[in-house]
């Protein structure tokens, strides 16, 4: 039998409440299926749910559901959506919706009992007020109607819809909204019982991460940041500005500006260090979101500093065997191996996975992600074939878990086409990527920042074989698909103009090369600092590119520069930095 998928909800209003509920269902029947086009009663089903006006006793309304596609009749409410369509049900006219504008009632409470209270629930800016709160797997519950109505059978349990296009519409008129709202409460709410009615609120979802949510974020985040400025003495208002300050690092962080997250973070971390002592859970975690910004931003030794000050804190306080520990225990050592200190790295991951395993279990997901985090690593040491296994682990984990479709998953697969790259297997590398990027389009979208980062790997893998029109291309589509989602600034972006400038020296295509590289450099300058290891990655190639033109002073120069910087950034024995001190020294020789 073939999985159920779910179906497209319709709203249909103005039914009689003077007929038994199944009569109108009846009916409501009837009146779609004369309304249905020739052929479309074989290949369509629906269910329809009769349920209480939230606005006038004398009328009901329904929730259908249609399975198999959308009735030709009601076409016309897919492109527009804000629109109404009427039909002739007997005498009655109804009208059905997709927009779900004002109050719906999502059950009916329990029969002869007494309504305890009103629950209203509500999506964030330019979210649909049904659809929102649905779950993304096959069936599609929708947790409000479908569990709510089972923990809370006497409450009437509401969604509200309202109109709130972001594109056109100023920060100000968001009050526009609330007065909307306060008006239509007053319909429901008419009378003296109910106003005195308990009424409980659901809403969301200000950084709720999805790229979907970025706009709203957006509108919101000039008010969020008001808060942070206000001089608050009270401790419970002051944990609450805490929690709106991770808000805005999670924002921040999702679309790539690490250097405001971190200036937010840090107001976190004083914060609940002022009301919690510096030593509770909560303030370290803080902490360790700050070192996370720092090591994302390459201030390495920072970020190293901050998580070995949270790390020791939280064994005192929680134990080692802890989630929070060990994430620290992880992330200290990933910034280890962006630092070249591969050994130490390696026993700091391995020593956050025996943790993970022994607190959670081989089969939780973030053992899993501690697996994973292993194999970067193993894989930097040429220890492909154990980087390999771990993480066909993960990948095999994640599947069980969460399925292949995830995001996790995906990024996991397309980890083990990085380590049959570093082993030279570009064909199965290429084969891998391919296998991701068609996933990623599938299940996030063709502009979604996890499916552009895998164009950029996919790029790499046919550059490795000398496919350098096909790896072109990958590129400069990854580019484009950042330019219109996030601006050509971030971090992927970047890498995107690197590997062209790449690519383009390998062709022998030098000017534009040359052109490419200093377009990178002065970006990535501009965005993460001079310093920082993705501006002297972007500066070590620009010299190259001077090299190979023979412009050896220029080359020398900036090469000198770069292994300065590295050292000073690296430390003397990065691997990163031996490379520019091998460039150095070989391109001095030869102009002698």
């Amino acid at each position: 039998m073939a999985a159920k998928k779910k179906g497209i909800v319709f709203r249909v209003t103005g039914l009689p409440a003077s007929q038994p509920d199944d009569e109108v269902k009846e009916a409501l029947k009837a009146a779609i299926d004369d309304n249905l086009a020739e052929g479309e009663e074989a290949k369509l089903t629906f269910n329809a749910a009769i349920l209480p006006s939230c606005y006038d006793n004398e009328k009901k309304v329904a929730l259908v559901e249609f399975f198999g596609g959308v009735p030709e009749f009601l076409s016309e409410l897919t492109a527009n959506p804000l629109d109404d369509w009427q039909v002739e049900m007997g005498d009655t006219d109804i009208s059905f919706d997709q927009h779900f504008f004002g109050f719906t009632q999502l059950y009916a409470p329990k029969p002869d009992s007494t309504v305890t209270a009103d629950i209203i629930a509500i999506t964030g800016l330019d979210g649909h007020a049904y659809g929102s709160w649905r779950g993304k797997g096959n069936l599609g519950r929708m947790w409000l109607r479908d569990f709510l109505c089972k923990d809370m059978p006497c409450c009437r349990t509401m969604i509200y819809g309202y109109n709130s296009k972001l594109l056109t519409h100023k920060v100000d008129t968001i009050m526009d909204y609330g007065q909307g709202l306060l008006e239509e409460l007053k319909k429901i709410r008419n009378i003296e019982d109910l106003r005195n009615r308990p009424l409980f609120f659901i809403a969301h979802s200000f950084g709720g991460g999805g790229q979907e949510t970025w706009a709203a974020c957006q509108v919101l985040l000039p008010h969020a940041q008001k808060v942070l400025s206000y001089d608050i003495e009270d401790t419970e208002v002051v944990l609450d500005r805490a929690t709106i300050a991770n808000d805005i690092v999670w924002y921040f962080f999702l679309t790539a500006e690490y250097a405001a997250a971190e200036k937010i973070v840090r107001i976190a971390v004083v914060d609940r260090g002022k009301v919690l002592r510096e030593e509770h859970i909560d303030t370290l975690a803080n902490v360790v979101q700050l070192g996370s910004m720092l090591a994302i931003q390459g201030t390495y030794k920072e970020a190293e500093a901050t998580l070995r000050r949270a790390l020791e804190e939280f064994i005192k306080v929680v134990g080692e065997e802890h989630l929070e520990t060990l994430y620290c225990i992880r992330l200290l050592g990933l910034v280890l191996e962006r630092q070249g200190k591969y050994e130490e790295a390696e026993a700091v991951q391995r020593r956050a996975l025996k943790g993970m395993e022994k607190m959670a279990g081989k089969e939780h997901i973030e053992t899993f992600s501690s697996a994973s985090g292993l194999r970067l690593v193993l894989g930097r040491q040429g220890k492909y074939e154990e980087a390999e296994a771990m993480l066909r682990r993960a990948i095999e984990g994640y599947k069980k878990a969460i399925g292949g479709e995830n995001l996790l998953t995906l990024s996991s697969i397309g980890n083990l086409g990085m380590v049959f790259e570093g082993q030279g297997k570009y064909k199965e590398a290429e084969a891998i990527h391919r296998q991701v990027l068609e996933g990623k389009k599938q299940s996030l979208g063709e502009e979604h920042l996890g499916t552009l980062g895998s164009m950029g790997q996919l790029g790499t893998a046919l550059e490795k074989q000398g496919k350098d029109k096909e790896a072109e291309a990958m590129y400069r589509q990854a580019l484009e698909g950042y330019k219109n989602v996030v601006g050509e600034e971030h971090p992927g972006a970047l890498t995107c103009v690197a590997n062209l400038a790449l690519l383009l020296l390998g062709q022998g295509q030098w000017e534009e090369a040359e052109d490419m590289g200093i377009r990178a450099m002065g970006m990535m300058e501009r965005v993460f600092g001079r310093e920082n290891p993705g501006t002297l990655t972007a500066m070590n190639n620009l010299a190259y590119a001077l090299k190979s033109q023979d412009r050896n002073e220029e080359a020398i120069s900036l090469i000198e520069t770069c292994f300065q910087l590295r050292e000073r950034v690296l430390g003397p024995h990065h691997p990163y930095t031996s490379q520019s001190l091998k460039f150095l020294n070989q391109w001095r020789e030869e102009s002698i």
